[in-house]
């Protein structure tokens, strides 16, 4: 069934990943033990999405309210379906409230007069009339109110025998509908009334049906009743309308032996084209359908609270019950239960359980004898397919009970028909205990006391990081107060080594004093944040805040744009300052007790590591998000992206692949079956041909806030078009211009995103996109035709494609505006690269922590050094690391620029194997005349002047051989391995000194035994006493206006090898 994943019996990987992370989140605030209702509406839209391109031309899908009528629930759906069936003053109320108004009918007996006046107020389509007497009140209405109304009469005919389900509503006594018998009367009725007007039939003779072959016969009858009930009109062809109702039934019998299979809805549409092209005349259809269309995107979550047995029957009682979620008891079935066990429980148990709630009666059992395992009271229980018909039916009240909270897991959503995005900002909609249970409110972040817990420890890492990179870039001077030896009295917060060094820094009145170390990579200063202290004259000790040490900076440096002048830049502080509001925020949502989060895949562990840029201090900014888009699109959150997609004039794109694919059939698979369809459309209304566009993705916050701005023009001429959401699915990566497939058969997509992070804007240059391929078929080459390199294993992740918007081809005074805007690469995915029992994490990932439920954490890395050994472990990482980066810069010339991002670390269980590159598009720098192989050596697109003048740093050519070198160093030595040598010291006490002797180790070996490199080995000299690094704080915090850089003592000069001899002994080199 489209996307959802409830594949019963099962545990944690039976629901999907952004539904277990909401329910997580939520726990970990609750004080009470947990009963709510989660709602994946990415799922629902996609769900309904498919279901309506499954249906003839034509035909139309309403949404039938009354199975689940909450807001989130209906915006969601109102850009999907044709309309809305409603059958209460309630539902009117709710529909009319949906941000963008669909057409609504109003059905059911029973109908207030109230209930009518408030239709035609609020505009009502049709009524569907239950009744004679029904008729004449509704004449008498519409009348007095001067507005004529259509109507559907709604039957209940005499059924075929064999039309029989669940639950009749027509063929048999009932409240619903008039007698076929009288049907002649009711549309005489009809015809007689000044103000009501007859425009077709309404049938719903049937719910709960499974029986596909059964809903086709019944169909198949009423299209061949139509000609004869449309002949009981006065004006028979104004009749057009026939509403088949709904009754679509769910198997909830899921986990049950053969009960799998769900209704057949695409067989269903399909025998009812050939029905209706088979026809004269046919009448316009249209379902309504409800449980249908929401039941699979909801999950009721209860607690265990106690585990007990009775007369030799076991009971899991539960926080919840069948006041909350009635479905079961009204539908009298026993409901698939998902265990989701929870970190900390202990004393699990198996068996055969009974699922009940806390209701004083017997009758409150949501699902009997389910065996489950290890369960533990304190276990999570999820029952899915509750999406409809669950807490709306339900007797809440009962008791007194607390009702239960609701949750939305959200997603911006645009509809197949039009390109109007209208933006819900539900990063996570909650309803808890409102004073009207049917009232939803929107969380904002922030709103709540709790959702500030996390700010103390980000302030003090916010004002941590900054001094510590302020420090080592010489912009701060210390003095050093009372220096302890290593193991002296003051402990690490971190739990780790013990702080060596006590810091004191004058800045502006006042005097900061901070625990830290002085690190051997590179003279690198770490501080320990929670020591952090402001000194008072009389020597007493307080917590600075972020806005203190603000002040003092101003103080200090003073505050302007005058790049170079030693007045600070006005945009640092606000990157800072966003980076502690985002982190704090963040922080909120972090994965906390999941038992083994080593064995995640590396793209989940892309959402699980939350903790990067140990350097930067403005390592999460994300300038240009709102908190609501933070929240929608930050890799810490994990939550489902869907690409926009662009139809663009050849003549302002540009596209280009590896040669071994074709680009169009490429970006075309990308693009999905939907977005083509609509292309088709579209290029038959424009006479255009596929060879006149690209196509090129978009992000949604990029379509929202740049994109329409920047093409208002050719998007209002029609000469762009915007083709709507595509079908895949993505979640953020670090970078989070990066997405990640759900597919993991799919490339990962890299987009264009007006936003800056980590003082970098994260746009997507033409040249770079036209780059990307190209250098990626030249690295690739260059491996495949060398021995060495193919035997040491490693991996390109190649950049295969990219399409981007071409600013060549605007106006002059458009192309700042356009330039990097649109743009897309996709690179290859690392699954592929895989073997079986292999898996992958990205290398920064390897220092950080794992976080235990009871707030505890250990290094993610801990199991493994415990089960290989600290020594054997090290050297196997810088074996597998190590000899590719200087394999490529020794024997090729290349210097890369290979950070714990850029480097993915492929492992099996946990023991290093080899590792694969990526973001090569700006990622690569070489000399040509320094190059091994100058003839492989490609012609890159150059780099515009304009950019080049922004941006000193972003050059791929150069005539500088040392700059080549600090490349690799700068991003591979200096940041990778540095704080992976800190990380082992801090931790493991593995000596700083003793890391860098076995990096050596591999590269003396990789030496000795390339002999033929001998000269390059002095060329691009990794022993050098020193590298020279960028001072990312000073470049930020000061301008671009000087070339912002300082030289680093080198922890590998000391094991130079002497000419003729070794210093000690190297690992053997695995070449």
């Amino acid at each position: 069934m489209s996307e959802f994943n409830i594949a019963i019996p099962g545990a944690r990987a039976d629901l999907p990943l952004n539904v277990i992370q909401a329910i997580s989140n939520q726990r970990r605030q609750l004080a009470d033990p947990m009963a709510a209702f989660f709602y994946d509406l990415n799922a629902l839209s996609g769900h309904a999405r498919q279901l309506k391109a499954e249906l003839p031309e034509g035909v139309e899908l309403y949404y039938a309210i009354k199975a689940n009528s909450e807001a989130p629930i209906l915006e969601t759906l109102a850009p999907i379906v044709d309309g809305f069936e409603l059958s209460s003053g309630g539902e009117i109320a709710r529909a009319c409230g949906c941000s963008q108004p669909r057409p609504w009918v109003l059905s059911g007996p029973g109908k207030l007069d109230s209930d009518m006046r408030q239709a035609i107020a609020n505009g009502i389509e049709a009524f569907h009339v239950e009744s004679v007497g029904e008729i004449a009140r509704l004449q008498n209405i519409a009348r007095d109110m001067g507005q004529p109304q259509s109507v559907l009469l709604r039957i209940n005919p005499s059924l075929p025998e064999a039309a029989g389900s669940r639950l009749q509503m027509a063929g048999a006594p009932t409240p619903f509908g008039i007698d076929e018998a009288d049907l002649a009367e009711a549309v005489q009725a009809v015809d007689n009334a000044s103000h009501l007007k007859l425009v077709g039939f309404h049938v719903h003779a049937m719910s709960h049906q499974q029986d596909v072959e059964r809903h086709q016969q019944l169909i198949a009858w009423y299209l061949a009743r139509w000609p004869e009930w449309q002949a009981l009109a006065r004006n028979p062809e104004a009749l057009v309308q026939l509403n088949v109702g709904g009754g679509i039934g769910v198997n909830y019998l899921i986990d049950q032996p053969g009960g799998e299979q769900q209704f057949d809805w695409p067989a269903l549409c399909r025998s009812l084209e050939s029905q209706l092209n088979a026809m004269h005349n046919p009448p316009r259809l249209r379902f309504e359908i409800g449980r249908f269309l929401t039941a699979f995107c909801g999950y009721y979550v209860i607690e265990v609270l106690d585990r007990k047995f009775s007369h030799g029957e076991g009971f899991l009682v539960c926080r919840g019950g069948t006041h909350q979620f009635r479905l079961p008891a009204a539908q009298s079935h026993d409901h698939p239960v998902i265990h989701l066990p929870q970190a900390g429980t202990v004393d699990g148990e198996s068996g055969s359980w009974s699922v009940v709630g806390q209701l004083c009666t017997p009758k409150d059992v949501l699902s009997r004898h389910r065996h489950l395992q290890n369960v533990a009271v304190g276990d999570l229980l999820v029952l899915p397919l509750a999406g409809a018909y669950g807490y709306n039916i339900s007797h809440a009240d009962f008791l007194c009970h607390p009702r239960p909270a609701q949750h939305f897991i959200t997603e911006h959503l645009i509809s197949d028909h039009e390109t109007s995005m209208p933006q819900l900002s539900l990063a996570d909609c909650t309803t808890q205990n409102p004073a009207d249970p049917r009232e939803t409110s929107i969380a904002v972040p922030f709103t709540a006391e709790a959702q500030w817990r996390h700010y103390p420890r980000v302030q003090q890492r916010v004002i941590g990081q900054l001094l510590q990179t302020l420090l080592y870039e010489q912009v701060l001077s210390y003095r050093e107060a009372s220096p302890f030896p290593r193991g002296g009295e003051r402990e690490s917060c971190s739990g780790g080594e013990n702080a060596n060094r006590r810091f004191l820094i004058e800045l502006g009145a006042n005097l900061y004093q901070i625990d830290g170390w002085q690190c051997d990579s590179f003279e690198l200063i770490r501080l320990d944040y929670a020591s952090i202290c402001l000194l008072s004259a009389d020597g007493d000790e307080q917590s600075p805040s972020f806005q203190q040490l603000v002040a003092d900076l101003r103080a200090q440096f003073g505050q302007g744009e005058g790049g170079g002048s030693g007045a600070m830049q006005s945009g640092f502080i606000n990157e800072l300052e966003q980076t502690l509001i985002k982190d704090a925020q963040s922080a909120a949502y972090q994965q906390v007790g999941l038992e083994h989060p080593q064995q995640l895949d590396a793209d989940a562990l892309e959402h699980y590591f939350t903790d990067a840029h140990s350097y930067h201090p403005c390592y999460k900014s994300r300038l240009g998000f709102s908190l609501q888009d933070n929240h929608r699109y930050g890799p810490e959150f994990a939550l489902p992206i869907r690409l926009m997609w662009l139809a663009v004039p050849k003549r302002l794109a540009h596209c280009s692949s590896v040669d071994r694919i074709a680009t169009r059939e490429f970006v075309d698979a990308e693009a999905g079956g939907e977005v083509l369809a609509r292309l088709e459309r579209w290029l038959e209304s424009r006479q255009l041909t596929r060879d006149d566009v690209v196509l090129i993705p978009v992000h949604p916050w990029q379509w929202n806030h740049i994109a329409v701005s920047v093409l208002y023009p050719e998007l209002s001429r029609g000469e762009v078009h915007c083709l709507g959401q595509g079908e895949a699915i993505y979640s953020a990566q670090q970078s989070i211009r990066t997405l990640a497939p759900r597919d993991r058969q799919r490339p990962y997509v890299k987009l264009a995103l007006s936003i800056t992070n980590t003082s970098s804007t994260r746009i997507l240059a033409r040249h770079t996109v036209t780059n990307g391929p190209i250098i990626t078929q030249w690295l690739q080459q260059l491996i495949e035709t060398d021995d060495t390199a193919r035997g040491l294993g490693f991996a390109i992740l190649g950049e295969v494609a990219g399409a981007a918007v071409d600013e060549r081809a605007f106006d002059a005074s458009r192309y700042a505006g356009v330039y990097g805007t649109l743009g897309a690469i996709w690179r290859e995915n690392v699954s592929q690269y895989l073997r079986p029992g292999e898996q992958a994490v990205p290398l920064n990932g390897l220092s950080q922590h794992q976080r235990h439920a009871d707030g505890s954490q250990t290094p993610f890395i801990q199991p493994w050094i415990e089960r290989f050994g600290l020594e054997a472990w090290t050297r196997q990482l810088l074996q597998v690391s190590v000899l590719p980066i200087i394999h490529m810069l020794y024997a090729e010339g290349l210097g890369m620029e290979s950070h714990g991002q850029n480097i993915v670390v492929i492992h099996r269980d946990g023991w290093p194997l080899r590792i694969a590159l990526k973001d090569f598009h700006d990622g690569v720098r070489y000399s040509p005349e320094h190059l091994a192989r100058p003839e492989l050596a490609p012609e890159l697109e150059p780099v515009p002047a304009s950019h080049a003048a922004l941006n000193r740093n972003s050059f791929i050519i150069t005539d500088d051989v040392e700059a080549v070198r600090d490349f690799s160093c700068d991003a591979f030595f200096f940041i990778a391995l540095a704080e992976m040598a800190i990380f082992l010291r801090r931790h493991f006490a593995l000596e700083e000194h003793d890391f860098w002797a076995m990096a050596a180790d591999v590269v003396i070996a990789y030496q000795q035994s390339h002999p033929q490199h001998r000269e390059r080995f002095e060329l691009f000299d990794v022993f050098a006493p020193t590298y020279e690094v960028e001072a990312l704080t000073k470049r930020r915090m000061f301008g671009d206006a000087e070339l912002q850089a300082r030289l680093v003592p080198n922890p590998m000069a000391p094991f130079r090898p002497q000419q003729g001899e070794r210093q000690h002994e190297p690992a053997e080199a695995l070449c």
